[in-house]
């Protein structure tokens, strides 16, 4: 008793009671109602803490209450706006945990409805999802869909060409499509688009392409000194490519359509 009285109250010395079970319960409901409390009043005050609200969301829904954590969500994201992405994200998780059949409907909304700085890092998530739950074909016709649609995305082609690299068998067609789409939408001032669009067909795809890239990057870069950073870095590459052996770390790649 002497050991559990110290763990209780800090102190052996201590002469006071032991609470009650009843007497716990209600102090823990108190510090509850007083932490809504302030979630509640801080979020009426202070309108777009992100913090504030993601910590409002989290109460409730940590607590059970779903349907208010919905109600709360809503509002969040109405008085967030451009900055709601941690509210977005942890309704995400919530539902992963809870209701995974409603995850894709709410990477949708927020793609479609949230504005670019919630559907732009929304989009590569969705993408990776995609893979986990339906697999590469899925999330290939996805992003089909989101390579084309404004505003453009830099995050989208990385993640893709990643979620490609990592198939045992990767989808040449589509990594050579993924590259294009960068380099068309991002070419004119990145020459790191560039640079991985030739290491792409360098070390997997078909190296008598590697000129024509090398010669559209010339073209399309808007500033004379991205132009030689990439003739540098190209430079280096191509000598590299004499000196490093080509190490085989998966199945040779396939050359199949985009759809399969």
């Amino acid at each position: 008793m002497m050991a559990n009285s110290r763990n209780l109250f800090g102190s052996k010395n201590c002469t006071r009671r032991p609470q009650t079970q009843v007497e716990q319960l209600k102090i823990s409901d108190n510090k509850s109602d007083k932490l809504y409390d302030v979630l509640k009043g801080g979020t009426e005050k202070l309108k777009t803490s992100v913090n504030l609200w993601t910590a409002r969301l989290k109460y409730h829904l940590t607590s059970g209450e779903e349907e208010q954590g919905l109600k709360v969500f809503k509002e969040a994201v109405a008085e967030l706006t451009d900055k709601a992405l941690p509210v977005w994200k942890l309704m995400l998780q919530y539902w992963q945990n809870t209701r995974p059949s409603k995850v894709e409907e709410l990477f949708k909304e927020g793609i479609m409805q949230g504005g670019p700085s919630i559907a732009n890092p929304l989009k590569p998530m969705f993408l990776e999802w995609l893979v986990l739950n339906r697999g590469i074909v899925a999330a290939r016709k996805q992003y089909m869909v989101y390579s084309q649609l404004p505003p453009f995305c830099l995050e989208v082609h990385t993640k893709m060409l990643e979620l490609e690299d990592m198939q045992p068998s990767p989808n040449l067609k589509h990594m050579r499509k993924c590259h294009q789409n960068t380099t068309m939408q991002f070419g004119a001032y990145n020459t790191d688009v560039w640079m991985a669009y030739v290491r792409f067909e360098q070390n997997l795809g078909d190296k008598g392409n590697v000129t024509d890239i090398y010669s559209k990057a010339i073209r399309s870069l808007k500033q004379p000194a991205l132009v030689d950073i990439f003739i540098s870095e190209f430079s280096l590459c191509k000598a590299e490519s004499f000196t490093t052996p080509q190490l085989i770390t998966k199945l040779d790649p396939v050359d199949e359509p985009m759809e399969t």
